[in-house]
């Protein structure tokens, strides 16, 4: 199932207890349970931030960086680069 249908079958299956203000209620709480405990992978500790900056820096000072070319888009650097675009 893609994104859409997925909402299209939660809003289905709410529409019986719409109405319903204990059940709603119920259902409420268990989403944002269920939401806090959803991770973001870009996410990370305030140490693992700033030995990225160092390590960025490091590399920079010994000339292992990327510069657009004039003219370049965005997405011409990124894939220049071998990021994942």
């Amino acid at each position: 199932m893609n994104t859409l249908q997925l909402r299209e079958e939660l809003l289905l299956t709410l529409s019986p207890i719409l109405d319903d203000e204990s059940a709603m209620s119920k259902v409420i709480k268990y989403i944002k349970r269920i939401a806090s405990q959803k991770t973001d992978d870009a996410a990370m500790t305030k140490e693992e931030f700033e030995a990225k900056i160092k390590l960025s820096e490091q590399q920079y000072r010994n000339g292992e960086y990327y510069e657009m070319l004039p003219d370049e888009d965005l997405v011409s650097f990124l894939k220049r680069t071998g990021a994942d675009v």
